[in-house]
């Protein structure tokens, strides 16, 4: 019952928290405002006694036996260390000999209150996105998404030792795990690749994040060693150890607003929209070549070994295969006619610039009506959620893996499911909805996207009735994903 009582008033606070009426962050504002305008001074006592027992100097005095009544001060509360002059000075007065002692030392002693961080002068960078960049950002957003589409990801559960070994060994977890990775490329291609590692800003106001590459000097070094395997484990352990620290250092230095990788990159990009550089990824063009069937059809024709050789050793040529290739067809009239059928794919295969739209920011003006209106549908909100009964079903037949292997979108079969039960429940179909986040817009938000389709209401249809076969069933199923 004690229980109970305990977490529903918890549960009740972080309602009200999470619904903007906590204080908690308010006091603590109202507190370092205060300490900002020199009503409250607070120093760490423990830091100042730390301070001065790694000097030396004040430490031959402290045992003095004369000095006694002053240590007995320090030990009994530190926080005189902020202030010497005042705290000893009765003491100093009345003793001139120990007065003279602590001359020695006394600047040594102020030095120990903490100075206040160096100001540095920070403005704020605008950005304006106009048509261009929001169609850059666009085709960004569904490069990423394609890229992310292709990658195979697999789980490597690694239980010989853990970060608890490694910190034990002066080793940080994070740059041991960059060096891993290092290794393994080394092993697996034959050379180190400038792959980086993300240092967040979070000690900036508005901060996002640095790019910190770990391919250093040092880390290239250890790799090297490692692969030929003619040093002893003490020599690799202590080029392990350079490489870690040096990777730790850099990455201090990029959370702390020192890094230059995306100041390079961004310097880069400038100088590409103004102009100064072309770049065409290569392999991109190269895939999409070979995807086209008409094309690596003339590719394997004895006759276009020249040019097939040329792309090989530099697939860049496929953005402009008209003055690539023109030596070789203009000698050979019957290779020209044959490139002549795909020469229009050719030409397509370099990127296009993504196409304008037209787009105007849409404000939202609260009065005191919306403003009511937000906070009862908040509250009937809170109402509702509180109704409202959650089970968790585990699933153990197959997962996410087994539906990508046959083709299948795991959140869309997640959808037929759910309609599919509430057929089976309700006996008929909803217009039930997904949330779609707009996550390729500045300050998109999201779309509700309905999954009771045509294409859904079949397959849900076929599978009550059971009349169909698995394979037919799997047919419908594939359709309405």
């Amino acid at each position: 019952a004690l229980l109970k009582e305990a977490c529903e008033r918890h549960s009740a606070l972080t309602r009200q928290c999470v619904m903007g009426m906590g204080f908690d962050r308010h006091l603590y504002a109202l507190a370092a405002i205060s300490k900002g305008m020199g009503k409250v001074e607070k120093v760490d006592p423990m830091a100042l006694m730390a301070k001065a027992m790694a000097n030396p100097d004040i430490m031959s005095i402290m045992m003095n036996p004369k000095a006694r009544p002053i240590a007995a001060k320090i030990k009994a509360n530190p926080a005189v260390l902020a202030d010497p002059a005042a705290a000893f000075g009765a003491e100093l007065a009345a003793d001139p000999e120990l007065a003279q002692m602590f001359a020695k030392v006394m600047p040594a002693l102020a030095a120990l209150k903490p100075k206040p961080p160096k100001q540095y002068e920070v403005s704020t960078v605008d950005w304006i996105l106009d048509e261009s960049l929001d169609g850059a950002i666009g085709a960004a957003s569904e490069a990423a998404k394609k890229l992310a589409a292709s990658t195979k990801r697999d789980l490597l559960t690694f239980d010989n030792y853990g970060a608890k070994f490694l910190k034990d060994n002066g080793l940080s977890p994070d740059a041991v795990m960059q060096q891993a990775l290092q290794l393994a490329y080394m092993k697996r291609h034959g050379k180190c690749v400038s792959a980086y590692c993300v240092a967040q800003h979070m000690a900036f106001k508005a901060g996002r994040n640095e790019r910190m590459r770990g391919n250093t000097v040092s880390s290239a070094k250890f790799v090297k060693t490692a692969v030929e395997g003619s040093a002893s484990a003490k020599e690799q352990y202590a080029l392990l150890k350079e490489a870690c620290e040096r990777h730790s250092a850099l990455t201090r230095q990029c959370v702390m607003g020192m890094g230059f990788d995306r100041h390079l990159y961004a310097l880069a990009a400038i100088s590409k929209g103004m102009g100064k550089v072309e770049k065409v990824d290569p392999m991109a063009l190269m895939a999409k070549a070979m995807a086209n069937p008409d094309i690596m059809s003339i590719m394997m024709n004895p006759k276009a070994r020249p040019i097939a050789a040329k792309i090989k050793a530099n697939p860049a040529v496929l953005a402009d295969p008209a003055a690539a290739f023109g030596a070789e067809l203009a000698a050979d009239p019957e290779l020209a006619q044959m490139f002549a059928k795909v020469m229009p794919a050719l030409a397509a295969l370099k990127p296009k610039p993504p196409k304008q739209y037209e787009v105007s920011t849409v404000d939202w003006i609260l009065d005191e009506s919306l403003d009511g209106a937000i906070g009862a549908a908040s509250e009937a909100a809170k109402k509702l959620a509180a109704s409202t009964k959650r089970d968790l079903l585990t699933f153990d037949n197959y997962g996410a893996k087994f539906l990508k292997d046959n083709g299948l979108s795991p959140d869309a079969v997640m959808q037929q499911a759910l309609q599919l039960a509430y057929m089976k429940r309700h006996g008929k179909c909803v217009s039930a909805y997904c949330v779609a986040q707009h996550m390729a817009f500045k300050a998109g938000r999201n779309e509700r996207m309905r999954g009771n389709t045509v294409s859904s209401a079949k397959f849900v249809k076929t599978a009550v009735e059971g009349s169909a076969s698995a394979k037919e069933q799997y047919a419908l199923l594939k359709e309405a994903c």
